[in-house]
């Protein structure tokens, strides 16, 4: 288990960069724009 926590990290950091990217492009009719809402939809 110990061995895999680099990889574990590494792509769960990706995974989170890019849907924070992707979101951040969609337009603002989508959900998009700058900043996370973390308010219940």
């Amino acid at each position: 288990m110990i061995a895999l926590q680099p990889a574990i990290n590494f792509n769960g950091g990706g995974h989170l960069n890019h849907s924070i990217f992707w979101s951040n492009l969609a337009p603002k009719s989508a959900g998009g724009g700058i900043g996370i809402s973390f308010q219940d939809p």
